[in-house]
């Protein structure tokens, strides 16, 4: 192995052991941790140890995507119930519910084809 080689493994070693002593250390943290008498710098670091612990798999900007998508699809649903209310009234409360799913199920069919077709076109264009 040629010296460099030889540096760059105890160095990855190093940061190994590292990252291993730190995620025991913000275990330690978490157990001990009062939130009642907590300074701001205590309190950064549990928030430090609970993303170390417990990592956000999700971006930001995925997490508002499928939020913005469940907001459409209920928004959808109660549509597709007003629509069927106004045709009906409430008598028809079946057609309600009805138009319920349908709304729901409409407005998440056309986003799942989008998320599709977006998909394809980067595919191919990747």
């Amino acid at each position: 192995m040629s010296t460099s080689g030889a540096a760059v493994a105890i160095s990855s070693v190093a940061l190994a052991e590292a990252i291993a002593a730190k995620t025991e250390a913000c275990k330690a943290t978490v157990k001990t941790y009062k939130p009642e008498t907590a300074t701001v710098a205590e309190m950064r670091g549990y928030a430090e140890c609970v993303q170390r612990l417990h990592p956000n798999d999700l971006p930001a900007g995925d997490v508002i995507v499928i939020k913005v998508a469940i907001v459409l699809v209920l928004l959808g649903a109660v549509v597709g119930a007003w629509k069927a209310y106004k045709e009906r009234g409430y008598f028809g409360w079946f057609d309600v519910a009805m138009g319920f799913v349908m709304g729901a199920t409409a407005v998440a069919a056309i986003l799942f084809v989008g998320v599709l077709v977006l998909a394809g076109v980067g595919f191919l264009f990747t």
